[in-house]
């Protein structure tokens, strides 16, 4: 549904290391090696809470008989990526935390994951109830994964930790008619129903402004003083709002999309002119019926919801969190980023 692909623009939401303020998703591309074999689309590096840190061999490797300290390569990592991992395992423990706090149990299931692992990819890749099967979505989450520039451990990570998320949101999502319409004609793009006036000069933009805060009719002030053709017919103005006409200026579009059914806009300038906007209300898309597309939308909102709440929920418990950097790099990279810059 090519409507629904819009919400791909909430892939830093999804992948939740955006989550955490501040937070970089990037790794050393040697972390694609790291945790347990990937078996399928649902599968997962680590699917509990996060285990105490193993001990740190003595030796990474020996050249030609020469220790090389395996705490060379810990330098190095902690160095270029310390304070990135560090907001991701900081996230983990927060997130178990709370769910030891709720007295909710917090290892994984195969189905939370699962469920979990759809309802991303749905999101980026728009599928809806059409599922591919599960070569086809291992194939497609490959792929995003190597344009995001991102790990499976990483992946995996973020799927645990939103269902885990989800787990502590609950699933009580309900939306009202209305809220369905609204969305109908935000998805499938409806029409803009407008008014339009077009004067010569902010002193006469005000002056017609300051009457129609005082109550006076829209249309028959279009008739009196626009400029503009569309003043003869009380300033009619439909905007398809998908294929907005090429001629209608940008800053037109972008004050009508601004407001609310029975909003008049400020004084937009645009060219030689100034403009007042009223928009009327937002048609419903030509050729498509709400009630044929009600349950989509519903699914959708849902989806966004759910994503959200998890959004709320994990910077709400970060920032209350009493977190102390020990690891001295580490604490100079956080030091850093409360700069001021």
């Amino acid at each position: 549904m090519k409507a629904m692909k819009s919400m791909k623009l909430t892939l830093a939401i999804i992948m939740s290391c955006a989550l955490v303020a501040g937070c970089s998703c990037s790794e050393p591309e040697a972390a694609m090696k790291i945790g347990a074999p990937q078996v399928g689309a649902y599968s997962s590096a680590r699917s509990t809470v996060p285990s105490a840190p193993a001990p740190i061999p003595a030796l990474l490797a020996t050249v030609n008989g020469h220790p090389i300290a395996m705490s060379a390569l810990h330098d190095a990592l902690v160095a270029d990526y310390g304070l990135a991992l560090a907001h991701q395992i900081i996230a983990d423990t927060v997130v178990a935390q709370e769910l030891k706090k709720r007295s909710m149990a917090t290892d994984v299931t195969p189905l939370e994951l699962r469920t979990e692992t759809l309802r991303a990819l749905e999101r980026i890749f728009g599928f809806g109830d059409k599922v591919p099967p599960a070569k086809q979505l291992e194939q497609l989450l490959g792929q995003f994964l190597k344009q995001q520039k991102l790990t499976r451990r990483q992946w995996d990570q973020v799927m645990n930790r939103n269902a885990r998320l989800g787990r502590l949101i609950g699933k009580n999502i309900r939306f009202s008619d209305a809220q369905l319409r609204r969305a109908f004609i935000q998805f499938y793009g409806g029409t803009w129903q407008a008014r339009h006036i077009q004067v010569p000069s902010r002193q006469k933009a005000e002056e017609v402004l300051r009457a129609i805060k005082a109550g006076g009719d829209f249309a028959m002030l279009a008739k009196m003083h626009s400029t503009n053709p569309t003043g003869k017919t009380g300033g009619v103005l439909l905007v398809p709002m998908k294929n907005p006409p090429k001629e209608l200026p940008t800053h037109i579009i972008q004050a009508i999309s601004a407001l609310s059914p029975g909003e008049v806009s400020a004084p937009v300038l645009s060219g030689a002119a100034f403009h007042l906007l009223k928009l009327e209300k937002k048609l419903p898309p030509a050729g498509l019926k709400f009630e044929d597309k009600k349950n989509e939308i519903a699914r959708a909102l849902a989806q966004q919801e759910i994503t959200r709440r998890q959004q709320t929920l994990l910077m709400s418990l970060v920032r209350a969190a009493e977190v102390k950097y020990i690891d001295p790099t580490v604490k100079a990279q956080h030091a850093q980023t409360q700069q001021p810059k």
